[in-house]
C-alpha cells in the first residue's frame, strides 16, 4: 500500500463499519524530527521518518488503535520506545537499541515479548490493517489461543 492511500483505506473501513471512527495527524517536518532525535539522543531511521512525515500519529475508535505523535515519545531506560497501543492495553514498542537487518528498529510487544515486525512499512501497510479490518491480534501469535 502506498501512504498517499493510507487515509482513503481509513475512510473505506468508515464506510463498511458506522461505528469505527478515526482522526489523523499532519505529517511531521524535519524541525520536529531534529528536535525528537536530540531530546532522545537518538537517530530516528528512513523508514520510520517516511511514515510520519505523512501521518504524525492518529487513532481509531472501534476498534481501538493509537499510534502516538513523536513529540509524544519517550525513551525508556531499556532503549525501547512506546510508539502504538492496540484495544486500549497493548503496548507497542520500537526497539531503538538494535539496528535490525533491514536497517530499521524492530517493533516488539511485551507479556511475552514477541516481534510483530522487523519494518515500519510493513506495520503500516500490513499489521495495522489487520486489526483495524478484521480485529486479528497481531501482537502474538496467530495459532496462540487467547
Amino acid at each position: 500500500m502506498n501512504l498517499i492511500d493510507f487515509k482513503r483505506n481509513l475512510e473505506k473501513i468508515k464506510n463498511g463499519n458506522e461505528s469505527f471512527v478515526f482522526s489523523l495527524s499532519e505529517g511531521a517536518d524535519d524541525l520536529i524530527f531534529k528536535e525528537v532525535e536530540e531530546r532522545l539522543k537518538l537517530t530516528i531511521p528512513d523508514k520510520t521518518k517516511e511514515f510520519y512525515r505523512f501521518h504524525n500519529g492518529f487513532k481509531t475508535l472501534q476498534p481501538d488503535f493509537e499510534l502516538f505523535s513523536i513529540e509524544n515519545w519517550i525513551l525508556l531506560e531499556n532503549k525501547e520506545i512506546h510508539f502504538a497501543t492496540f484495544d486500549n492495553k497493548i503496548k507497542v514498542y520500537l526497539k531503538s537499541s538494535i539496528i535490525n537487518s533491514a536497517n530499521q528498529w524492530t517493533i516488539i510487544t511485551h507479556d511475552p515479548e514477541y516481534k510483530i515486525t522487523l519494518t515500519m512499512g510493513s506495520f503500516w501497510s500490513n499489521k495495522i490493517w489487520k486489526w483495524l479490518r478484521y480485529e486479528r491480534a497481531i501482537w502474538c501469535d496467530e495459532f496462540k489461543k487467547e
